[in-house]
């Protein structure tokens, strides 16, 4: 018996510098939105993607943080807080992973046609090649 509902798409998507502008000092004060970035979330959501929004936030800023995704109307499914601070992020899984480095600041509208898809061992899946 299958408990999850199937989505053709799960998507991790980072808050602070991809949906909301990253800043310093006290950064969540005054939240501001990047370029196409609500829009572009909200149709996948819309098209039935898996929405994961992952933050290095800690605990104690998630009511704040959902006060904000909602003042914003961002669609989601779940959101993780406490994303450890790397400059890598590994991902293993038996799936096709596809990654997109953005810019810090720039948005989604800056969401690259090409992306960067990595397969184990290189090898690419039958109907790709």
């Amino acid at each position: 018996m299958n408990l999850s509902p199937e989505f053709s798409r799960v998507r991790i998507i980072d808050i602070d510098g991809v949906i909301l502008r990253q800043g310093h000092g006290d950064r969540f004060a005054t939240p501001e939105t990047l370029p196409g970035s609500v829009e572009q979330i909200n149709e996948w959501f819309d098209d039935g993607d898996l929405i994961v929004l992952w933050t290095s936030r800690v605990p104690s800023y998630y009511s704040m943080t959902i006060d904000q995704l909602d003042l914003f109307g961002v669609k989601y499914h779940y959101l993780i807080t406490n994303k450890p601070l790397s400059n890598e992020i590994h991902i293993y899984d038996d799936k096709i992973i596809i990654s997109h480095k953005l810019e810090m600041n720039a948005g989604l509208e800056s969401l690259p046609t090409e992306c960067d898809t990595f397969y184990e061992h290189g090898d690419l899946p039958e109907e790709e090649k």
